[in-house]
């Protein structure tokens, strides 16, 4: 054993977490189907639904109308959220488990919150890639204005909204016992959500409990800050202190979840 072995310093938590953000991003550009999921799905649908609704047609949001487009690019940047922090993770966390790549890992030995920290950093870098493909698609095709201060806030939601994807993919991931059950939980969860959160349709449009309903969740929380944060009438900084205490409730419990369930072996 040499002199330098004595006097290594084990690896900082920041130095783990950005290793770890690494890998996942090359096995993300390596992976096309998930780039076709998380990253061309939502831009697909934004020109599928302002096509399909018309492009001069508009929407009431928080009292306001504004056009068709200015409505569902927010809510698309919240959907890719959820498609690249939950959806996708789901699957992966699901897969590698019963293949045993999580068993191989913990030999490195990486820790489990390593785990979870890089791949939220790397799914906050893919929603943030697929945000500005979606406002320059829909500045340059549709006339969708953001004022640049808006920026900051539309950032600060995707990476609170992705860590908290993130960590409830993590905690519930223990549960499912085997791949097949993964997309029927993944479809159970995230329609219902999309359809009372503002997301694909104006949250005014649902009735009070369902509101009450989404209130509860993150997603209603995420898309209500992007859309606050893009919107023209009353830029502002988005998310409200209620958001904020949401998000960071599903982060904290989520995350607590997570490392105490993480499960390495196959079921």
């Amino acid at each position: 054993m040499t002199t330098g072995d004595v006097h290594r310093q084990p690896p900082s938590a920041l130095s783990l977490i950005i290793h770890q953000c690494r890998y996942e991003l090359l096995s993300f550009k390596r992976d096309r189907q998930a780039g076709v999921t998380t990253v061309v799905m939502p831009l697909i649908l934004l020109v599928a639904f302002v096509s399909l609704a018309g492009h001069h047609s508009t929407v009431v949001q928080d009292g306001h109308k504004i056009s068709v487009a200015q409505f569902y690019v927010p809510g698309l940047i919240a959907f890719a959220v959820v498609a690249s922090s939950f959806a996708s993770l789901l699957v992966d966390l699901v897969t590698l488990r019963q293949a045993g790549i999580l068993k191989r890992r913990r030999a490195t030995p990486v820790p489990a919150w390593a785990l979870i920290g890089g791949r939220t950093l790397s799914c906050a870098a893919v929603v943030l890639g697929t945000s500005a493909a979606l406002l320059f698609i829909g500045r340059n095709n549709y006339n969708v204005h953001f004022a640049s201060a808006a920026l900051p806030a539309i950032a600060l939601t995707i990476v609170l909204g992705t860590a908290a994807f993130c960590c409830f993919a993590y905690a519930i991931a223990p549960f499912i016992r085997n791949v097949g059950a993964t997309q029927p939980i993944i479809q159970l969860v995230l329609l219902p959500l999309y359809i009372i959160s503002g997301v694909l349709l104006p949250d005014s449009k649902n009735p009070e409990v369902l509101r009450q309903i989404a209130r509860i969740f993150p997603l209603q929380h995420i898309a209500n800050g992007l859309h606050r944060a893009s919107s023209l009438t009353s830029p502002g900084i988005g998310m409200t202190a209620t958001d904020l205490a949401i998000l960071a409730a599903w982060i904290a419990v989520g995350l607590a979840v997570a490392i105490q369930r993480f499960q390495w072996l196959p079921r």
